[in-house]
């Protein structure tokens, strides 16, 4: 299995926004683990999109309430406080499981003003 470490960092405010490139995995990802920084505000959204194609639309794949939900078969762990709700300056940390996805991206939005977020990744890969 090889890993693949990533770092993405991005201006949002109060209407999800892209959080830095596109993620390419080529449809042989395995485990996503994230760790989530807002710093200046608070986040009230974030989300994990996936791209089943190279000429794909993004989709949901995690968001929202998902970071909660233990039964949720995508979600491996994350921390009490998921990303959707992290404070400024804390930390939220997230394991998914992400198969055969073409791209990844990650968006994120504030309820006022504006935040830096600040995405560190590894993405480990079958093959």
């Amino acid at each position: 299995m090889n890993a693949t470490k990533f770092e993405r960092s991005g201006s949002v405010g109060t209407g999800l926004t892209d959080i830095g490139p596109i993620l390419s995995v080529g449809g042989i990802s395995d485990l996503l683990n994230l760790q989530v920084k807002p710093v200046g505000a608070a986040l009230n959204a974030f989300s994990i999109m996936v791209q089943d194609h190279p000429q794909g639309e993004f989709v949901d794949y995690l968001s929202g309430t998902d970071f909660d939900a233990a039964g949720n078969s995508n979600m491996r762990w994350a921390t009490t406080v998921g990303p959707h709700e992290i404070g400024d300056g804390a930390i939220a940390h997230v394991h998914a499981r992400i198969n055969a996805a073409h791209a990844i991206k990650f968006q994120a939005s504030v309820a006022a003003g504006t935040a830096t977020v600040e995405i560190k990744g590894i993405l480990s890969q079958r093959g």
